[in-house]
């Protein structure tokens, strides 16, 4: 289940997103809900879900169709008052113009539908998600966090086995309050919350048993 991260929110690094303490504190709860169930949760930020490159080619176009109506009008007002040159150098104009808008975010967000950004995120949440092996538990109980910040969303992935015990709401709860989190300035403390709080879902359904182990590492991951 996918949440929304406010539009203008200022997330373009990790390394500016979540500091070395957070990140200590997110992998601190990570081992601490593993621990105690047979569960595996992997947080993974990422700066963006794709890189978009057919928006540059879109803005392009729309850059050098508006230059090219200016150049109509003006030729319309003013008969003659632009040479060949001028029409060019408008178009080419236009064309540079359009191309930097749309490496801006208020470009980004009015060039790029929304459904395609839910699907950019959901098909790369989905590729991290066996990237990292999380299919691949004992008890189908793997969980991924995942966080694209371009696209301020944060998705949430899980393996059937706890999926069918908590239900699609559950882990729309855990993403709006990461979200939240991530709103007041706070993304590490909300992922760990979340984690804490799957953890304790996990723990419920999957309790520890002798011969466990901890199949992926206890890392927040940013690839």
């Amino acid at each position: 289940m996918a949440a929304l991260l406010p539009t203008g929110e200022v997330l373009m690094l990790k390394s500016k997103f979540i500091d070395e303490e957070g990140t200590k504190a997110i992998e601190a709860a990570v081992s601490a809900a593993e621990k105690s169930s047979s569960g595996e949760i992997v947080p993974v930020v990422v700066p963006a879900s794709s890189a978009y490159e057919w928006i540059g080619y879109r803005a392009a176009f729309l850059g050098w169709l508006s230059a090219s109506i200016v150049t109509f009008w003006i030729h319309y007002q003013r008969p003659f008052a632009l040479d060949y040159w001028g029409v060019y150098a408008f178009q080419a104009a236009g064309i540079v113009l359009g191309w930097l808008f749309s490496r801006s975010p208020w470009g980004f967000r009015l060039l790029v539908p929304e459904s395609a950004i839910s699907e950019e995120v959901l098909e790369t949440a989905q590729s991290a998600f066996l990237r990292h092996g999380l299919m691949n538990t004992r008890d189908r109980t793997g969980v991924l966090i995942f966080v694209s910040l371009r696209e301020h969303r944060v998705q949430i992935l899980a393996d059937k086995g706890i999926h069918e015990k908590v239900g699609e709401r559950f882990w729309k709860n855990e993403a709006d309050q990461i979200v939240r989190s991530i709103r007041n300035g706070s993304p590490a403390e909300g992922l760990v919350l979340a984690i804490r709080e799957i953890g304790e879902k996990l723990r419920e359904f999957f309790p520890a048993r002798s011969g466990d182990s901890n199949e992926l590492p206890d890392k927040l991951r940013t690839d």
